[in-house]
Order: C-alpha cells, then structure tokens, then sequence
C-alpha cells in the first residue's frame, strides 16, 4: 500500500488549485503575516512573516482515538530570524476532546535556516480522552519566510527504537582491538557518491585524519592491496572480489565492508536478498551479537536502519531470506548475525540485515552503507550506524557511554531503577513502599565495592557525595549520563570497575536520578520545567537519617551549546585543585574524540544548513556563578560546608536517542574524573595506547589511575604541569 493512502493529512504535498489551498486552514494571518503558494516551488506552501511577534501557520485537524502512536512529520525550508532562541519555523501537534478543547500540545524546537529542506520529525501519544489531532507548521515569532514541502501524520504501533538501560555490556576497553584502519577505499562506479563525502568529514577534523579514496570497482587486486579497509558499497561485487574466495582473502588482511546485495551475488545459490519497503515508519535493527563492532550497544538494542524507498514516504532495507541454505552457508564460512532487522510485521523482522567474520587482522562485514548517504530528519536517525561504522574501522575510541531510548512513562523509569539494587548487590535503594506508578522521589546509594560479596552489612562512617540528574523536565542526557556513570561502579566479576574498592572505602556515593517529573520528548521541544520540591526534602532526611558528612553535591545537565563547562558559586582551597587537575585529566584520560551530526559548537542549532559529520571533543569551560546553585538541597550543603558543583554537557535538541552514546560518554567522564578528584585523582585510560600522564607513571590501556588525597603532588608539594 503506498505510503499516502496511510496518511491522515489531504493534500499532502500542500499546493493550490484556483487560488485556494485545498483542507488547510490558516491561523494568524494579519498585516505582518501571509500564506500563499511557494513561488520557487511548485507544490508547497510559504508562509511569511515581517514581524517577530506573528504566529502564523496552516493547519489540518483529523480524526483521531486516545492512547495512539502518531508520527508526525514536516519537509520545510525555511530563512528566519527571531530574537529569542525560541522563534522559528516549527511543527506542533495539538490533541482535542469531542468538544474541541485543546488537552495537550507538543511544539518542535525551532528552525531558522535551511536552504535545501528537512524533515522534522517527531513521535507522539495521544492522551486517552483524544477525539481528533490538529497539525499545524508555521512561524513563531520570527520573521522571514517558510515554505511547506510536505507533511504527513501516519498512525503506528508505536516507535521501533529500544534500548536496554540495566543491561550491562562487557567493558568497551575489554574487547580484542580491531586493526585501525589509516588508508580507506571507496569501491565503487559512482564516483560522486556521497559516502565518500560523509567519512571525509566525519573523519576530517583528527589530528591525523585517515585518508579516504574512492576507487573504480574495475581496479585489480593489487591496486587496491595498499588499503587498510575497502568499502564496496555498490550492488555488484568489484573486480577484486569477483569470487567468495577472493573477498574472503582480501578480508583476512584488512577490513573489508560489502552490501548485502554484492555479497548475494557471490553466493546464488545459497543466498537471497529481497528489499522490504515499509510505508509508516522507518525500519530498524537490533544488536544481535556483541562484538567490538557494536561497542556502545547493549544486546537487542535497536536503532534506525534504512533508507528512502521506491514508494514516495516509505522506508527500504535490504534483508537475507531465511532458507537453509543461508544457515548452512553461514556455518561452512564462520559468518556470524551482526544485526537483524525490526519492522511492523512478523515478515518484516528477525531477519538478517548483517553478518561478520571476525579475522586477526580485519573483517569481512556484510552490511549496507546506504542509510548514510540520506539526509537524517531532526531526530538525526543515521548517527548510531555511523557509530558502528567507526567501530568497525577502529577509529572510535572506547568510552562509558551506551545506546539509550528513555522509556515510555515515568512509572516504568522508577521500576527500572527498582531493579538496580536486584541485580547488583553493592546498591541499595531508599524509597517509599509504594506502586512505582506513584512514585516521586528515589535515592539509589552505593555501600560497598562490588567484590565485597552480599549482605546487609551497614557502611562505614564516610563521607558523602551526593549526584543528582534529571533536574529539569525532558533533560535525559543527564539521568541517563550518571546511569551510565552508576552502573559501570557496580559491574560484577570479571570486569569489576577497577577502582570501585577505592572509592567505595573512602566515600558513599548516592544518586538522585530524577528530580523533575518525567518528560520524553520524542522530536518535540523539552518544556525545561522544575524540580518538584519534594525530591530535596527526601534528600535532606535521606542525609539527616545517615548523619554523615556532606562532601559535595554535583548536579549534572545537559545545555543546548554543544560544550561543556563546569560551574561552582566560588573558588575555594578544594575547588581550585579540583579546577587545576581536571583540564589535564580531561584532555589526557577523558572522552576521545566523537563523530557527531552536529552544527560548530557555539553555532546556532537552529542553523540546519551548518549541520554536518564532524569531529567532537569540547574542552571544559570553568565557571564561577552562584547563582545557579540556589535551591534548598544547594543550602543544606552550604550549611555542611560542602563543595557544590554543576556539570553541564551538550543537549537538550531532539536527536539525543541518535547521539546519546556521545553524550552519555561525556557526563559519566566527566562524572568520573569529578568523584574522582574528591578522592584524590582517579581517571581510566580506555584507549588503545598508553598514556603518559607525568609527575605519575605511564597508564596502560584499560588501567586505572589512582591517586589518593594524602599524595604528596596532590597535597601541594608538585602543583600540576
């Protein structure tokens, strides 16, 4: 079925017939405001506004139940200013009862440049009293112009994304190191080929960038035997790999990349390739082995995996058919399932979508490249496979960051968290006795080390370090950076944290994960709201039961500039060591650097035409403000003479399910290296090469650095180079 007949918007593709636009209305025409047809396009819309304070849009309502999943998506292009960072062109959904009252509304963030087009898109659940959903697409308080290309409201069975936030993957430092590869190939007929362009700026900001080379499918074997890694992307096999045996020769000394479609054709008689068109919702796929190609992901974790289909609207990927012969072949040539597919139907899913064949020094992957040469919608859809890209050519380092899709509800957050104390017995949870459903408030504390086996065993008087996130409504970054950050301090035999026994003896560690109410944003703006009151009146009588001494609070968040910095009310004795030891921690033993669809950090994330493939690794800026550490749990640590800290990191746009495991690399780093100088110094190297951290000694891959307070250089008798 064709992917218009599902949408419930008419005239789709909004254009004019004998000067009338067709089942839209307008809102908030006036003097300063206009709607008419695009004048450089022939089947879109512009709505103009010479004021930033106009509010114009068209509109269309439809029918529409309560407790249903909606995608709803717009293709604009637009040129805007606004004086406020909440003007723009936007997307916003409003959901109405029988009588026509609005009950909810949910806006995108706004837009002020793109020149080509994009889509914004974003999910939403109707509240149950739901009788019909108006979409409306406009300015809000900008000036300029915006021209509607297209919009589309389907009806799905609810988002296929989905990750695993208990789970707990192997450490990412542990895995056997792939070869890096430094000279890429680009197999292909099509020399324009915009993956060439995507891997050049994606690789493009490194110190020593690798080098990528696009190369004609006719070159022989040993023009293309100077290569490190060949991506042979297009649908038929290239001369150098004309046979099975040869591509699996080419793959036992580099890695080699090949679609599913070329890899069929080595193979006839054992493999098949259909293409699976979805029209509703793009089609995904889920982790199904864990390898270092998957660091980042957690087994079944599933992301976006497609790309535009024949249909206008509908999503394509390429599956394997489940046969016997495909089984078998996999077993005679050790190919194991890297990913499976994850679609609306049973036909459409668990199917394989790509294989691997681990070798010593490379890898044959079977996968298709093709999601990363289409353009990502605002939900930024194309980044985890980029992700997994980097892993397979080794030029992603390792971190603590994980794959995260926050859940549905509030309820199902906290009972989540109620399973933390269940797996992992060094935690334990304060919280009321009550259904998760009401529940507002949880205080998750770490009493021991991991190692120290099970039991009631009460903690020994120490210090306390309080962390909390979730601070502000629809601020995910940060809940799921210090879960992150939480579970690697619980990780069990064999890969216990290696400093978690340390810390564990010097202070208590307690977490308060969620202070404001739970908000998913799914592609719409955060509402940015408060901490509800009562989450720091359960801190205070969480640490005045306790009675032990308060050392510092540090709150975690996420900002929409994409840097991060570092806030106290003032610099004192502790706090200017701390400011002295960080920034060389952090460029030393912190997060390496990231791929990330992103504008320049500072630039306008409202600037679609600045988004590209780029190079991420912020330096931390040092701020001195006291006037954001002004709430009653900020008081109480006062009155201990506690240190207060704030640690912001980039977020808060609508793609943070695509870039979350940059992100929730970043706070729980920076998370880390914090706690870990309220010990004294404590930093992991999780790259591949040793790193010389002097006046101490050299710090192999995946060891620890531990320093404790009472060390003459930290005590001040060697200040930091």
């Amino acid at each position: 079925m064709a992917a218009r007949s599902l949408n419930r918007l008419r005239n789709a593709k909004p254009a004019w017939t004998r000067g009338r636009l067709r089942f839209w209305k307008t809102a908030g025409l006036s003097r300063h405001a206009h709607v008419v047809a695009s004048p450089e396009l022939p089947r879109a819309t512009r709505v103009t506004s010479t004021s930033a304070r106009s509010r114009v849009f068209v509109e269309q309502a439809c029918a529409a139940r309560g407790n249903r999943y909606f995608r709803i998506e717009a293709a604009v292009r637009c040129d805007l200013s606004a004086p406020a960072e909440a003007g723009g062109g936007v997307l916003c959904v409003q959901a109405l009862d029988a009588r026509g009252r609005v009950l909810d509304e949910c806006v995108t963030a706004p837009i002020r440049r793109s020149s080509a087009g994009v889509s914004v898109r974003a999910y939403y659940e109707t509240p149950k009293e739901t009788s019909r959903l108006r979409v409306r697409v406009g300015i809000d308080r900008a000036e300029g112009w915006l021209d509607l290309i297209e919009a589309s409201l389907l009806s799905i069975l609810e988002p296929e994304w989905r990750s695993h936030p208990v789970a707990i993957p192997a450490p990412q430092e542990s895995l056997p190191p792939p070869r890096i590869a430094r000279r890429i190939a680009l197999v292909t007929e099509d020399a324009r080929r915009a993956l060439a362009g995507a891997l050049r700026s994606a690789l493009g900001g490194a110190a020593d960038p690798p080098t990528v080379d696009v190369v004609p499918s006719s070159c022989a074997r040993a023009e293309i035997g100077q290569f490190d890694a060949l991506l042979l992307a297009d649908e038929r096999p290239p001369r150098a790999a004309a046979s099975l045996g040869a591509l699996i020769r080419l793959a036992e000394e580099r890695t080699v990349v090949i679609s599913l479609p070329a890899f069929a054709a080595l193979a006839p008689k054992s493999l098949r390739v259909r293409t699976v068109e979805q029209p509703d919702d793009p089609l995904h796929a889920y982790v199904a082995t864990s390898s270092p190609a998957t660091r980042g992901f957690a087994l079944h974790d599933a992301f976006s995996f497609g790309w535009p289909g024949r249909t206008p609207g509908s999503f394509a990927q390429h599956q394997f058919t489940r046969t016997a012969p495909l089984k078998q072949f996999c077993e005679k040539h050790g190919l194991l399932p890297l990913l499976k597919s994850l679609g609306n139907t049973d036909a459409a899913s668990d199917r394989l979508v790509a294989l691997h064949r681990p070798s010593p020094r490379g890898g044959l992957f079977v996968l298709d490249l093709l999601p990363l040469e289409s353009s990502p919608s605002t939900l930024g859809e194309t980044a985890p496979l980029m992700t997994l890209l980097l892993n397979i050519l080794a030029l992603r380092e390792s971190g603590l960051g994980q794959y995260a899709v926050p859940v549905r509800t509030e309820a199902d957050f906290r009972a989540l968290i109620r399973e933390m104390p269940v797996r992992f017995g060094c935690c334990t949870l304060h919280e009321n006795d009550v259904p998760s459903e009401q529940l507002r408030s949880q205080i998750l504390s770490i009493e021991r080390s991991p190692d120290e086996g099970g039991g009631d065993r009460p903690a020994p008087d120490r210090p306390t370090v309080v962390v909390r996130s979730g601070l502000t409504g629809g601020d995910m970054e940060s809940v799921y950076a210090a879960w992150a950050y939480f579970r690697m301090l619980v990780r069990m035999t064999p890969h216990v944290c290696p400093y978690a026994a340390a810390l564990a003896c010097a202070m208590r560690l307690v977490w308060q994960p969620l202070c404001a109410p739970w908000e998913r944003a799914d592609g719409f703006r955060r509402s940015g709201g408060p901490a509800r009151p009562e989450a720091a009146a359960e801190l205070e009588r969480f640490l005045s039961a306790r009675k032990s001494r308060l050392l510092a609070v540090i709150d975690l968040a996420a900002r929409p500039a994409g840097q991060v910095r570092l806030m106290a009310p003032e610099w004192n004795r502790q706090e200017r060591r701390i400011l002295a030891w960080l920034p060389r921690l952090w460029e030393s033993l912190g997060p390496g650097e990231a791929c990330v669809w992103s504008t320049a950090p500072g630039a306008d994330p409202a600037d679609r035409d600045g988004f590209a493939w780029r190079r991420f690794k912020p330096a931390i800026e040092q701020v001195e403000d006291a006037t954001v550490f002004d709430d009653a749990t900020h008081g109480l640590a006062r009155q201990a003479g506690a240190a207060l800290w704030r640690l912001e990191i980039p977020g808060g746009g609508a793609d943070f399910v695509a870039q979350s495991i940059e992100r929730t690399n970043l706070g729980a780093t920076l998370l880390e290296q914090v706690v870990g100088l309220h010990y004294g110094l404590i930093a992991v190297n999780r790259r591949a090469h040793t790193v010389e951290f002097p006046p101490f000694a050299p710090v192999a891959p995946g060891e620890a650095l531990i320093i404790p307070a009472r060390d003459a250089v930290l005590e001040g008798v060697a200040e930091p180079a």
